[in-house]
């Protein structure tokens, strides 16, 4: 820190020797460029790396850095952060207390090239650090990854941690992705509990398979979290659909709308009577507000797991009902009306998507299996007649009453001079609803009277000759009709459903079209 300069040698004799103090800054760095910055941190207060530094390598914090030809060589074998040697070099001070032993640091190749750039190998203590620094921002990531002790209750999560903290596996991004997704499933599904009905299942069957190495049980078991990881899925997207909230997780994921219009709306049970609790009056809207209130999965893979497992559950759900709006068009074409006999296909071709959500809604019939819908259109035709026929016997019978009311009136004015009248309005009584006349007889080909009269004026008109349509085979009719399993809350419209959830519902939907054409053509072809 006293260096001397030596007096020139064409000096005069009376010149003196010069004394430069160094401060400790300009001494410590003076050291630091000619010494091994390595062992310096590490061997601290010894004399080992003075002098030595021979070869320039990268560091995280101080750029670049002098290092001796030993650490040139293991390069490795300390962490690229803080430089702590997890070797022993045989030549360090054994009272320092700087030093610590190699499996305490667990130095190894780093992979996060996203984060530590240009960083060789890291260590445990680094890695932790930065982990929690990257974690302890969010509260969800703190919980997630389990709190400052890194225990998290689910094993996936806690081998993922030890596995990054012991070994340097995949990186930090990766770790927090896992913890997040496994969080997710442990909160908004029923992830856990599958979880522990799959694990009972491995523990009965463990007797047949103790021969097996840990590998295949390790693999064993990731395969199982996997298949329990999609059962949460599909069930998470199947209890939104049948609550009525039909909004896919991929417009949620990217905050897709419909403009002007709210992202929910109504559902409304198409047999409200067949639900549960159904005659609790103070029954909360549907959807209820923690379905669609709740968080979609929060990492990229996992919400298009979601997505996918959303399409899945809408044709399982509607596919059923779907089939017996077909069959229920197929049906009803084989039914002569006043238009003649009517083409499945060209009617399921005009139906709109609001159409057939309408019929999801409205018609319970379509949520039952073997519904007779033959003999259903001909009761409502009937039904319709005789409401048509009552009608014009009320007007005809309103009209002569009214005649008869005029005609007295007329007639006691005209006689006392007086507005008094004896005369009542016609009340329609129960007794002439009861005395409708009956409904004719069917025909010998199985229609109803009114239909054959319908055959009768239409022959006696100048309209094209009713050609009747060849039979499209469709499920029989069933003695009692079943009703289906699983019976969703239908929305009241789908103007307020965006990209993806209209996709979802269009790919549904489009099925009735088809089936009906490919039914028809198939028909063709025998």
């Amino acid at each position: 820190m006293v260096p001397q300069v030596k007096v020139p040698h064409n000096a005069s004799s009376n010149a003196q020797t010069s004394i430069i103090h160094l401060s400790a800054y300009q001494h410590f760095h003076n050291l630091i460029r000619i010494s091994c910055f390595v062992c310096r941190i590490n061997f601290s207060y010894t004399n080992v790396g003075l002098l030595t530094g021979k070869r320039t390598a990268p560091s995280f914090y101080f750029g670049p850095i002098l290092i001796c030809r030993d650490h040139d060589r293991r390069r490795n074998a300390y962490c690229g952060l803080c430089l702590k040697d997890g070797t022993t070099l045989g030549i360090q001070d054994a009272t320092t207390r700087d030093f610590e032993h190699v499996n305490t640091l667990c130095i190894n190749e780093n992979e996060d090239d996203v984060i530590w750039k240009g960083v060789e190998t890291t260590c445990r203590k680094c890695r932790s650090e930065w982990l929690w620094r990257r974690a302890s921002g969010n509260p969800r990531d703190r919980e997630a990854i389990g709190g400052n002790t890194m225990q998290s209750p689910d094993w996936e999560t806690r081998q993922c941690v030890d596995g990054f903290l012991d070994m340097a596996e995949g990186t930090i991004e990766e770790v927090l992705t896992l913890a997040r997704e496994k969080w997710w499933l442990r909160k908004h599904t029923k992830y856990e509990s599958l979880g522990q009905h799959a694990l009972a299942a491995q523990q009965s069957n463990s007797s047949a398979d103790e021969a097996d190495s840990d590998e295949d049980r390790e693999m064993m078991l990731v395969r199982d979290s996997n298949q329990v990881k999609e059962m949460a899925l599909h069930d998470w997207a199947r209890q939104r659909i049948l609550d009525g909230h039909w909004i896919s997780p991929a417009d949620v994921w990217y905050n897709n709308s419909v403009p002007g219009r709210p992202l929910v709306v109504r559902a409304a049970h198409p047999c409200p009577w067949a639900r549960e609790g159904a005659a609790a009056a103070d029954e909360e809207e549907h959807p209820l507000r923690s379905i669609y209130t709740g968080e979609v999965p929060p990492t990229y893979s996992l919400c298009e797991q979601a997505f996918i497992a959303h399409m899945r559950q809408m044709q399982q759900i509607l596919i059923p009902p779907m089939r017996n709006i077909v069959r229920k068009l197929v049906m009803e074409s084989e039914v002569l009306s006043t238009k003649g006999y009517e083409d499945p296909t060209v009617k399921a071709g005009k139906m709109t998507y609001e159409d057939v959500l309408t019929i999801l809604r409205e018609e319970e019939g379509v949520w039952y299996d073997g519904v007779d819908w033959i003999e259903r259109k001909k009761n409502e035709e009937e039904a319709l007649r005789r409401r048509v026929e009552v009608e014009g016997g009320v007007k005809d019978r309103r009209k002569e009453d009214d005649s008869a009311s005029t005609t007295s009136s007329s007639g006691s004015s005209g006689t006392h001079g007086s507005s008094n009248s004896n005369a009542t309005s016609p009340v329609l009584s129960t007794t002439t609803l009861q005395t409708t006349p009956s409904p004719p007889p069917l025909s010998d080909d199985g229609t109803i009277g009114t239909v054959k009269k319908a055959e009768d004026s239409l022959q006696g008109q100048q309209q094209p000759p009713l050609y009747r349509p060849a039979t499209i085979p469709v499920d029989p009719v069933r003695p009692s009709p079943q009703l289906l399993r699983c019976i969703p809350y239908v929305p009241v419209t789908i103007g307020h459903m965006p990209h993806y959830s209209l996709d979802a519902f269009k790919a549904v939907s489009s099925c009735l079209y088809l089936l009906i054409q490919c039914q028809t053509y198939y028909l063709l072809l025998l």
